[in-house]
């Protein structure tokens, strides 16, 4: 037992996801495959365990004693990499000891660990597959390593909707855009409403188009219930900021909410195992291309800039905050953020709506 390892979870390279944000290779129906795999485990390796040179293999290792050392060792095989520095993640939270065993003669990788823990790794890695498996609404992308959200379509609609509404009554605006002084007198839902409302079809369009992939990425990366809320408070962050800086400014548009799902994007997820130079580089990587987007993006100076940075460090903010998780769709947490999103919505154009009468 001395030989087997847990891995830390010690940061995060780009284009890996906090334990379960990943599908199956092969897309959504793969995933099924996975729960055969994790009640299959294979014979015993050989002699002594290869050290992969890979960042992610186990630079953390308490020892290397030749594996014939422990009699009951097994290796459970993964369908990718990926998937097994996940399943090392999960395994670690349970306190199971084992190895990220590198690609065997067949090149799949897999997971080195005791036989007396196999039957509790095996109930443990079935529970997290089906906790984690993907959305019908959810399509992997880029080769699986991240998950487009078709749930973003309920950021959209809203807005097109509100707009057509504002279109018919141009006292809408009037009553819901952020307003600066308003606010300093009690006009608290300015905040939030602000961020649904725009100037006309050709504004709603520009930020439509970008903030839909945007927010769909954001979507899969947290959840869809978290990262609809997350969408909501980057663009209430992004007034606040507005607002502290610029008293009287008078602005509304989604853009500020845009910027925030680049925040959200902006930090690379953990990673098992990783070295921690290859965890700054992939932070600081990521952050780097958030950064540029965001000056490609956000500073027109047509634009309300300093909403647009107040929306992007909001994202940053909630991202940290969020990395923490160990899945991607908590089923507590993701009825927590859905009710707090409708509330906050809810409770902000009854606002309007009672100020209006």
């Amino acid at each position: 037992m001395s030989a087997l390892c847990r891995f830390c979870d010690s940061g995060g390279l780009p284009g890996f996801s906090p334990p379960a944000p990943r599908a199956a290779v092969g897309g959504p129906r793969a995933g099924h495959a996975l729960f055969e795999q994790i009640g299959q485990i294979a014979t015993p390796g050989k002699g002594r365990l290869p050290r992969s040179r890979h960042p992610f293999h186990a630079s953390r290792t308490t020892s290397h004693a030749p594996m014939s050392d422990l009699p009951h060792d097994f290796r459970l095989p993964a369908p990718s990499q990926a998937r097994a520095m996940d399943w090392s993640l999960v395994l670690a939270s349970q306190a199971i000891p084992h190895f990220i065993a590198p690609p065997d003669e067949s090149g799949q990788w897999g997971l080195v660990l005791a036989a007396q823990d196999a039957a509790r790794a095996r109930r443990a890695l079935a529970l997290y597959e089906a906790e984690n498996a993907p959305r019908p609404w959810q399509q992997p992308v880029l080769a699986g390593r991240v998950l487009f959200d078709w749930a973003a379509v309920l950021w959209v609609l809203p807005l097109g909707a509100i707009h057509a509404l504002a279109t018919r009554t141009p006292e809408l605006r009037e009553w819901a855009m952020m307003h600066g002084t308003a606010v300093a007198q009690g006009e608290w839902w300015r905040l939030v409403t602000a961020t649904q409302l725009h100037a006309d079809g050709a504004h709603l369009v520009s930020n439509l188009t970008t903030g839909f992939l945007l927010v769909g990425l954001a979507l899969g990366r947290w959840g869809t219930a978290t990262g609809l809320a997350a969408v909501l408070l980057t663009g209430v962050g992004g007034n606040l900021l507005s607002w502290g800086l610029q008293p009287t400014a008078r602005s509304l548009g989604a853009s500020g909410a845009v910027m925030g799902c680049l925040g959200l994007l902006a930090l690379a997820p953990r990673a098992v195992g990783a070295e921690t130079r290859h965890v700054w580089r992939g932070l600081l990587g990521s952050l780097a291309a958030a950064v540029m987007l965001f000056a490609l993006l956000g500073l027109d100076p047509r634009s309300d800039v300093v909403a647009h940075g107040g929306g992007f460090a909001t994202g940053l903010l909630l991202a940290v905050a969020l990395r923490g998780r160990t899945t991607r769709r908590e089923s507590w947490r993701e009825w927590l953020a859905l009710t707090g999103f409708a509330a906050l919505l809810v409770a902000a154009w009854t606002a309007v709506a009672l100020h209006a009468g």
